[in-house]
C-alpha cells in the first residue's frame, strides 16, 4: 500500500502537467507577449532605478570616505607587488 501512493501522486502530477502544456500550447502567442512585455517592464525598471538611485548610492558614499581618509593625514595603503616579490606599489 505504501509503495502505491507515490504512484497515484505522480499520476496526478502528470496529468496536471499534461493540462498546463495543453492550456500553454493553445495560448502560446498570448503567454509570450505578456512574458515579453513583463521583462521589458523589468530591463526599464532595473534601469531607470540604477540611473536615478538606489543601491548605487552606497558605492559612491564609501568612495567619498575613502577620500576623506586620504586627507585626514593618513598614510597611504601599499601592498606587495606579485610579479616582483620584493618591491612595493602604491594602491
Amino acid at each position: 500500500m505504501v509503495s502505491i501512493l507515490p504512484l497515484r501522486s505522480l499520476a496526478v502530477a502528470n496529468k496536471k502537467l499534461a493540462r498546463f502544456f495543453e492550456f500553454y500550447a493553445a495560448h502560446r502567442p498570448v503567454i509570450q507577449r505578456i512574458l515579453n512585455t513583463s521583462f521589458i517592464i523589468y530591463v526599464l525598471c532595473a534601469t531607470y532605478t540604477s540611473i536615478v538611485g538606489g543601491a548605487g548610492r552606497v558605492g559612491r558614499d564609501r568612495s567619498k570616505k575613502s577620500k576623506k581618509d586620504s586627507r585626514k593625514g593618513k598614510p597611504e595603503k601599499v601592498a606587495v607587488c606579485r610579479r616582483h616579490s620584493g618591491n612595493l606599489c602604491v594602491l
